[in-house]
């Protein structure tokens, strides 16, 4: 609902994947969790309006209610699901705030309006919420869970509030960090120590499925990825990890099942690592579940992890007589071997007679144990399109062909919402053409209440598309500014080199009034660019409202050309060089902007043939030094790198892996053969000596397949590549660099 009288209950693509959930897995459980909300339940308060930084949707809770529940009608009467949970406000929420009440009223609707089996789940954010709700008990009695995002395990007392209300308390939020056995591994480790530790109950991976284009915000935190819409690539088998960790639960287990408590069937291992045991509501089956997760790989990416120790060891299960089962079949998966299992069947063991089970346990595993013998790894009737990472150029939507209301295919909108809908006819126009002309228009009148992460604050709606790497773009669109607006302050943007909030990027705006802008980051919604205007000018004709004109930006290394409706507005404008980012298009204000015949290319200045060709022969003992970056998504193979498993730094063209030859500063990192099985070089224990660390020195010596801490590395935020020994960022580590950036040694 953008506006109080817009409904519709086709719009947005998750009523899809709310009904194929369901069609795969009746059993599944619907959590749903306002991050936004329009701006209309707001709009009648005296300090709302875009000049409120912190609008708060609880000022008026009974039209926040009733957008809610316009949501949970739309799921039960035109889509034939039900949420089952239902959360307040997406980490925003606070009792000053005015949430106790709009929780309260909520429950209390919802129970009226036939909705008594929606349970509601608080708040989705931080502790504070356990002493909110122990001084309201109304609010309390709205609650059914305590939802906490990320919660430390190693901090235990700090939930003593939270399970003193008698509520189970969840991690509603929890991520695997990277879609890969690092992220599998994090994601086991908490699944296991949430339990044991802190009594948490339930852990709702975010995301579900990573579809955030490549460079944007966690668009690796999730399950699997499918990064890629042009090619139809997704991640699957062996390639998505954190689908096989997340397994060994959800295949032997189902929603209502219970925890048996720590010391009578949970706990942790003597050697490191937890297990948690499950039984049936009718007690008939029984699921156990071991991690033995390595410190260097259970850490997410948040909160941080003390330093502990694990070992492997075998260990022997005792079951009571209670357990009726005979035997348990055996899953396991090892996130941490250089070439570790994942989901694989083990077979059957049976209990003796004295109700034991012996159990070997490595260190990287997470191995289930259950009565359970349904569980399959499952196969798949269709191929897998080939992965193909860069956004295909020339690019070119006309928006013929999408049903009404649908979303552009590639875009993504950061700020605002753009459909698909016929252009607003003229009323002056004789021709019915008009009406059935297609084209991109934003939706949103007013600015939403809670963007996070920069969202809405001082930005105008924006949308963006391509790839993140791209340099140098040529962006060109029609637009046409609506004729109901009642400023002519209001413009229409395309941007290149964008992040995903546009606060940074290259970007051209040409407003109703007749002037045109030239800017790092926007559109504003307030006139202000905190990252500079580049240029200023008036355009040659009158933009006006209700015409169409069309507008062009290019920008190739540091230079920068605009037009529009063909005229020259500036050509080669210097400009700063050193990020790389998106397409975009945009305006300013919150008003239906029309945009059509949206173009992208490469600018043609720019092509492969200009730029130095790295070699293609690689040799083991070859030095990894800093240069200029890959442009534009091009593959350079001197500079594709992938993480495997025990952090080493794979060198995919080659084969090889990284190794450093020391922590010292200025020491130099090369290419040498990757260690698999812990055979050939030096041992463990004498690479991590070299760095006069004797308790690595002791853990390595410790297993003869670990990889020498020589060899350990981490990419880091912002590119950096660090060394997990050193632990400290070195810019001789870094591999490529931005052009127009200082040297690096």
């Amino acid at each position: 609902m953008h506006s109080a009288d817009d409904l519709d209950c086709t719009r947005g693509y998750e009523w899809w994947l709310l009904r194929e959930a369901k069609k795969r897995n009746p059993d599944i459980l619907l959590y749903g969790l306002p991050w936004e909300f329009p701006g209309w339940p707001n709009e009648n308060n005296s300090n709302s309006g875009d000049d409120d930084d912190d609008p708060n949707p609880f000022e008026n809770p009974e039209l926040t209610v009733r957008y809610v529940l316009e949501w949970l009608k739309c799921a039960r009467d035109s889509h034939g699901v039900r949420i089952d949970l239902l959360g307040l406000w997406n980490e925003r929420g606070t009792a000053e705030r005015g949430e106790g009440t709009y929780a309260t009223l909520l429950r209390r609707t919802l129970d009226d309006e036939g909705f008594d089996e929606t349970r509601i789940v608080a708040k989705d954010g931080t502790l504070e919420v356990c002493d909110e709700l122990a001084s309201d008990p109304e609010y309390l009695h709205a609650v059914s869970a305590v939802g906490l995002h990320y919660p430390s395990d190693y901090h235990p007392h700090r939930l003593d509030a939270c399970r003193e209300l008698g509520l189970p308390v969840w991690a509603a939020e929890e991520s695997s960090s990277y879609a890969n056995e690092n992220g599998a591994a994090c994601w086991a480790r908490a699944l296991a120590s949430h339990f044991v530790l802190s009594g948490i109950t339930s852990t709702i991976m975010w995301n579900l499925v990573g579809s955030y284009a490549h460079g944007t915000n966690w668009y690796a935190s999730s399950l699997f990825r499918a990064d890629q819409p042009w090619s139809g690539h997704y991640d699957r088998d062996d390639d998505a990890p954190v689908v096989w960790a997340t397994a060994h639960y959800t295949q032997f287990t189902k929603p209502g099942w219970r925890y048996l408590p720590v010391g009578s069937g949970s706990g942790e291992l003597p050697g490191g690592g937890f297990y948690t045991s499950l039984v049936s509501p009718d007690g008939e089956d029984l699921t156990l579940v071991a991690v033995k997760i390595s410190r260097d790989h259970a850490s997410c990416t948040r909160p941080p992890l003390p330093d502990f120790d694990v070992e492997d060891e075998s260990i022997k299960l005792h079951f009571s007589k209670s357990i009726t089962a005979k035997s348990l079949h055996i899953w396991r998966s090892n996130f941490e071997a250089a070439n570790g299992t994942l989901f694989e069947y083990v077979g059957v063991a049976d209990i003796e007679d004295d109700g034991s089970i012996a159990l070997d346990i490595e260190v990287g595993d997470i191995i289930t144990l259950s009565t359970i013998d349904t569980a399959q790894k499952g196969t798949f009737d269709t191929d897998v399109p080939k992965s193909d990472p860069k956004f295909p150029l020339p690019h070119a939507d006309d928006f013929e062909g999408y049903a009404v209301g649908q979303e552009a295919s590639y875009f993504a909108d950061q700020v605002g919402v753009w459909e698909i809908h016929p252009e607003v006819a003229d009323p002056s126009a004789a021709s019915d053409e008009q009406k059935t002309n297609l084209v991109m228009r934003q939706m949103v009148p007013s600015r939403p209440i809670g963007g996070i992460g920069g969202g809405t604050n001082n930005l105008g709606p924006i949308s963006v598309i391509g790839m993140s790497e791209f340099n140098d773009l040529r962006v060109s669109t029609k637009f046409r500014l609506p004729r109901t607006s009642t400023t002519d302050l209001v413009s229409a943007c395309v941007g290149a080199r964008m992040h995903q909030y546009g606060d940074r990027g290259t970007v051209l705006c040409a407003a109703a009034r007749g002037n045109w802008t030239l800017s790092y980051g926007g559109p504003s919604s307030r006139g202000d660019y905190p990252k500079g205007v580049v240029l200023t000018g008036r355009t040659p004709q009158s933009v006006g409202l209700g015409v169409w004109h069309a507008l062009e930006l290019a920008v190739d290394g540091g230079k920068a050309s605009g037009s529009l409706d063909g005229a020259i507005l500036f050509s080669s404008a210097d400009i700063m060089d050193i990020n790389s980012g998106f397409a975009s298009i945009g305006t300013n204000l919150w008003e239906p902007v029309e945009f059509d015949d949206f173009r992208m290319s490469l600018s043609t200045v720019t092509s492969s043939s200009q730029r130095q060709q790295s070699p293609s022969d690689f040799q083991p003992g070859q030095l990894l030094g800093a240069a200029p970056c890959a442009r534009n998504g091009d593959v350079d193979p001197a500079q594709s790198f992938s993480m495997k498993a025990r952090w080493q730094l794979f060198h995919i063209p080659s084969g090889l892996c990284a190794e450093a030859g020391s922590a010292a500063e200025g020491s130099s990192v090369r290419l040498a053969s990757c260690r698999e099985d812990g055979g050939g070089g030096s041992s463990g224990a004498a690479a991590a000596a070299v760095f006069g660390d004797d308790d690595a020195a002791r853990r390595e010596g410790r297993r003869a397949s670990s990889v020498p801490s020589s060899r350990h590395f981490r990419l880091l935020p912002r590119s950096g590549l660090q060394h997990r020994r050193r632990r400290r960022r070195r810019q001789h580590q870094r591999l490529c660099r931005r052009r127009r950036r200082g040297a690096i040694p």
